[in-house]
């Protein structure tokens, strides 16, 4: 870069040069008068000198004094020159340590500050200090909107923070809420609740598939205030190609817009849930995966609901065709033979038949109707029994409670059956098994001490044993002579398994029954390990 241009870019440096060199000029011009100054006085002296010569005709007094102050100026010239040399020598010098240090803050300086800065498209006027006040206020200008865009982060990621905590408190309200198994419609409306709270809603709906109406026993729409607009005006069932939550724009002259989830589990669909905005609210992605989040809790909560109803229904055909089959089994017998032994009696009635013919009739259905007694007696002490919520276990515990209390025996129960899912129709069976056999030692075994033992073994079947140290059976036992024996073995038979009785070596009796359920059971190491 030349000078002028150097110059140029440097004006406060260019003014201090200028001031120095007419500094050292001006002191070069005093010393330069100054010796002219004295050249001229000596060229004085030197004309009296001559005046006072030995032709001069001047006084002798203005002689002695012009000689006195000649010889005066003589011995102080060199003091002079010498003290105007000097003042010379440290003009310059200070002037050229100005114009060094000047190069050095002025442009070496302030091009390193300036280095250190962002670069300027447009360089700003003015000498350096300027330039680097107006670079140093763009900094503090730039300063100042970071440190303003950090607050605004600051408070956006608390905001953010606070927003993601409270959607996953009330996640947590909504589990809580729809966790239990008794789930019902005012709980499922205090759920909408939640989520119309956390979306800021005008109000939220859920119109519900008819399935999920029957099995909650709820209206058509479930609502926290009035039922949305659009839940009011479709009717058409929900259907499995809305995936997705959609966020529907708002319709001419309206105030509102409506935010649509669907309600599903996997492939099957529940529910639709619409909530209503404000037309000028906005949704970010962490409201609508809340509500999504929201929609999956509903539609486990309605699939649970669902699929409860549905073993109901089943559990309930089940045991009607259970009582079915025990009426068939029983009842419908005796009365169909007490039906020909009433039609024999009317026969013999009507044709003067002998007596005894008539006697024999009657004795019969004298007989059939105790059996038909006793079969009723069965069947309702048999249908008496429940399972309830501890299951096969609390129903065995109570059977052999009731016959400890009842007769005094000590009975031992020993279930292995923890896991094994066996069907209500088979812990029926199971149940009335037990109980018959427990009835049929407490009459007639004259024992002290019951074992039962249930287990599930490797071959994937129910064993069940029950021991008693009576007195035993001395002879096979007949069918027709023990009716329940015979009721065993009938339920036996219906649930695919094989009943034996016989006496044990140490005395007493021994029934064994074993039958492979419906419903596969993993094996016991794989449930352990699970």
């Amino acid at each position: 870069m030349s000078w002028p241009d150097r110059l140029k870019r440097y004006p406060l440096f260019a003014r201090l040069a200028a001031t120095a060199l007419a500094m050292a000029i001006a002191c070069g011009l005093m010393f330069w008068g100054s010796v002219e100054l004295e050249n001229l006085f000596s060229a004085d002296l030197a004309r009296i000198e001559r005046a006072c010569g030995p032709a001069a005709q001047a006084p002798d007094r203005v002689c002695s004094v012009a000689r006195a102050l000649q010889k005066t100026w003589r011995d102080r010239q060199p003091i002079m020159l010498l003290l105007l040399s000097g003042c010379l020598v440290l003009a310059v010098a200070g002037a050229l340590l100005l114009l060094s240090t000047a190069r050095n803050v002025l442009i070496r300086r302030a091009n390193a500050a300036l280095a250190l800065l962002a670069p300027r498209a447009v360089p700003p006027p003015g000498d350096e200090i300027e330039r680097l006040v107006a670079s140093l206020r763009d900094l503090a200008g730039r300063q100042a909107g970071f440190e303003a865009e950090a607050r605004w982060l600051r408070h956006a990621s608390g905001e953010l923070l606070r927003a993601k905590t409270t959607a996953l408190e009330n996640l947590c309200r909504t589990s809580k809420l729809l966790g239990d198994n008794e789930i019902s419609e005012m709980r499922v409306v205090s759920a909408l609740g939640i989520l119309e709270q956390t979306l800021q809603a005008n109000t939220v709906g859920l119109r519900l598939t008819q399935t999920a109406r029957v099995a909650l026993s709820a209206p058509e729409i479930l609502s926290t205030r009035t039922a949305p607009e659009i839940l009011r005006e479709t009717t058409a069932e929900p259907v499995a190609a809305e995936i997705t939550a959609r966020l529907l724009p708002a319709r001419d002259k309206a105030t509102t817009r409506s935010l649509l989830i669907p309600v599903r589990k996997g492939d099957l669909v529940v529910g639709m849930l619409a909530a209503e905005l404000d037309a000028l609210a906005t949704m970010d992605d962490g409201q609508i995966q809340f509500a999504e989040s929201f929609a999956h809790l509903i539609g486990i909560a309605l699939c649970s609901v669902i699929r409860s109803h549905e073993q109901q229904r089943v559990a309930l055909l089940e045991e009607r065709s259970a009582i079915a089959g025990e009426l068939h089994d029983s009842l419908a017998q005796s009365l169909a033979f007490m039906k020909i032994q009433v039609a024999r009696l009317q026969h013999g009635l009507d044709t003067g038949a002998a007596p005894s013919t008539v006697i024999e009739a009657a004795r019969e259905l004298r007989d059939g109707l105790t059996s038909a007694y006793r079969e009723v007696r069965e069947l309702i002490t048999a249908f008496r029994v429940q399972v309830g919520r501890g299951g096969i276990a609390s129903a065995l515990q109570d059977i052999v409670s009731e016959a400890s209390d009842r007769s005094g025996l000590l009975v031992s129960l020993d279930n292995q059956l923890a896991g094994c899912r066996l069907g209500i129709n088979e812990e029926f069976h199971l149940l009335q098994i037990v109980r018959e056999a427990m009835t049929n030692t407490v009459r007639h075994a004259d024992a002290e001490r019951v074992h039962i033992e249930l287990s599930y073994g490797q071959d994937h079947r129910v064993h069940l044993v029950i021991e008693d140290d009576g007195r035993g059976i001395s002879v096979p036992a007949s069918d027709d002579k023990h009716f329940g024996l015979s009721i065993m073995r009938e339920r036996a038979h219906s649930l695919r398994g094989e009943l034996a009785l016989e006496p044990r070596e140490s005395g007493g009796t021994r029934i064994s029954l074993s039958f492979a359920p419906e419903r596969m059971t993993p094996e016991p190491a794989a449930r352990d390990d699970a």
